[in-house]
């Protein structure tokens, strides 16, 4: 992804539905950012109910440290981009939707498993662009800054990713629910 990032980062994605409103426009950074945490949510989540049931401290503890290990991987396709913008072009709000938007995914998939969590955080994602394309900057209840924002919403990105931290401490990355939809039992 972050080749990809780095190839076709500086172009936006277009979400049009609104007849008055101007575009929302997506950087394909942004964009290759939320699939890597997608991607990331499948490969570095951690599958401790299924190693320890007991649930020990320790193991808690790594479960929650996965989380900032996929948010990281997950930022690494913006800083791909971030290195070929021009220098006087703001660009530190993508990190901060891309945090939350990992956290979201992790969150989801946590609670309802892989799949159904990725497909969550993507319908989400573009559900975000498209309610901002109809109600243009009117809505300040989005969590995601949109194109070109020169700053980003870090107490919602913190609060997410602290979030997250604690659904996977709890859970040991999966409720039991969601590893026996896994398992098609």
């Amino acid at each position: 992804m972050s080749a990809l990032s780095g190839i076709f980062g500086l172009y936006t994605l277009d979400i049009d539905f609104s007849v008055v409103n101007p575009p929302r426009r997506i950087p394909y950074a942004e964009l290759f950012a939320v699939v890597t945490c997608v991607l990331a949510t499948a490969v570095l989540r951690p599958r401790f109910w299924e190693w320890e049931r007991v649930g020990t401290v320790r193991t808690r503890f790594v479960a929650a440290a996965m989380v900032p290990v996929a948010c990281a991987a997950a930022v690494v396709p913006v800083f791909t981009t971030a290195m070929r913008l021009p220098p006087n072009m703001p660009w530190t709000w993508l990190v901060s939707n891309v945090l939350t938007m990992g956290a979201f995914t992790l969150i989801f998939a946590a609670l309802l498993g892989p799949p159904i969590g990725a497909a969550t955080s993507l319908v989400s994602y573009f559900g975000i662009a498209i309610a901002d394309n109809l109600e243009f900057r009117e809505t300040p209840w989005l969590p995601l800054v949109p194109y070109p924002g020169p700053e980003g919403n870090w107490a919602l990105a913190v609060i997410a990713v602290v979030v997250a931290m604690g659904v996977h401490a709890w859970t040991l990355g999966t409720t039991s629910w969601a590893h026996r939809l896994g398992r098609n039992d």
